[in-house]
């Protein structure tokens, strides 16, 4: 082996060095290199530090979330429900943080659980731990095992006229010790009273343009003007017992013409009171409908004036499903004919 590399030594000596020295200082300095990179090497293999309890880096245990069990318990009840869809249902909301670490960044959004409602807006009295946007209340925190509870108001927009149940779901989501939960809660259904509305009009010309009254337009002192009126009610949910109800003036009389799909229409000559009653009205698209015919001969003293033609209307019904009795009443009707678009202002009484 020596041999071999004093050979090897004369060769490069002969051939290079002795000729040019700085193939010598280039060989020498990859030597050196290689020699250097060698003892690196085996220092850096039997290296073993030595960490004293000093600088040991401690490990932090996370708290796991059992999303089985959710640290945070929210309950939503319902407090009461209007007549009235577009006055919104009041709400009593409770937060209750069961775990030993604040709660954070917590959001619940409404929404509807199928297409006969949407969620469309959520209120909630002035409260400086809640907020709320379009349909989301916000709770900036709630500490460890403190309770917090609000009021709100849900409003809703009917997109199933027929729709009287309620379903709601809510979707809360809030942080915890740096990670985001997210739940959805199902909330009990609620039961909408049934809401009952009527309407009522007179006319000469129908709205289609069909002549259905006779006799003199503007009505003639002591001549017969026939006019028709229709009267319509509409519910949303099922109601039983509906009666609407009518006076006539002493110059009305009814001529016994009508036309109605349900239920069943009376007069009274004596007490010149008109009566339509309907057992059963189911929650429908469709209004329950009665037209029927009027008389009307004007006296002397109504000269000049608008006569009236039907008073005191008023309507009365019951929600089938809650008991709860629904009333309203209607404007009186007179020969001004004011939903008449071909004879609107043709009803003051002239001479012969």
């Amino acid at each position: 082996m020596i041999r071999l590399i004093k050979r090897h030594w004369r060769r490069r000596w002969e051939r290079f060095y002795s000729s040019h020295r700085w193939h010598l200082v280039i060989d020498l300095t990859f030597v050196i290199i290689i020699i250097a990179l060698v003892v690196g090497l085996l220092v850096l293999r039997s290296y073993q530090p030595r960490l004293s309890d000093s600088n040991t880096i401690p490990i932090i245990n996370k708290p796991v979330v059992d999303l089985n069990s959710p640290p945070l318990e929210f309950t939503l009840s319902l407090l009461s429900v209007s007549p009235r869809l577009e006055d919104g249902l009041d709400l009593q909301l409770k937060f209750r943080n069961l775990g030993s670490q604040e709660i954070s960044n917590i959001k619940v959004t409404l929404f509807s659980a199928n297409n006969n409602f949407s969620v469309t807006q959520l209120t909630t009295p002035d409260n400086p731990a809640v907020k709320t946007v379009n349909r989301q209340l916000l709770v900036a925190n709630i500490s460890a095992l403190a309770t917090l509870e609000t009021t709100a108001t849900v409003y809703l927009r009917a997109k199933n006229s027929e729709a009287q149940t309620v379903n709601l779901l809510a979707r809360l989501e809030y942080n915890l010790a740096g990670q985001g939960i997210e739940e959805t809660i199902t909330i009990k259904p609620w039961l909408l009273p049934a809401e009952l509305s009527a309407s009522g009009a007179a006319y000469y010309t129908s709205p289609q343009g069909d002549q259905l009254g006779l006799g003199p337009l503007p009505p003639v002192v002591g001549i017969p003007t026939n006019y028709w009126v229709f009267w319509e009610a509409h519910s949303r949910g099922d109601v039983k017992d509906l009666v609407i109800s009518a006076r006539l003036p002493k110059e009305v009389e009814s001529t016994n013409n009508y036309a109605l799909l349900a239920g069943n229409f009376t007069y009274s000559s004596s007490t010149r009171q008109i009566i339509w009653r309907v057992p059963d009205i189911k929650s429908q698209t469709d209004d329950y409908r009665l037209n029927f015919e009027i008389q009307l001969v004007p006296t002397p003293d109504q000269l000049g004036e608008v006569p009236l033609l039907v008073s005191n209307i008023r309507y009365r019904a019951v929600d089938s499903l809650t008991g709860r009795v629904l009333t309203g009443s209607l404007a009186d009707l007179t020969a001004d004919l004011s939903l008449d678009k071909f004879n609107e202002g043709h009803g003051q009484v002239v001479a012969e």
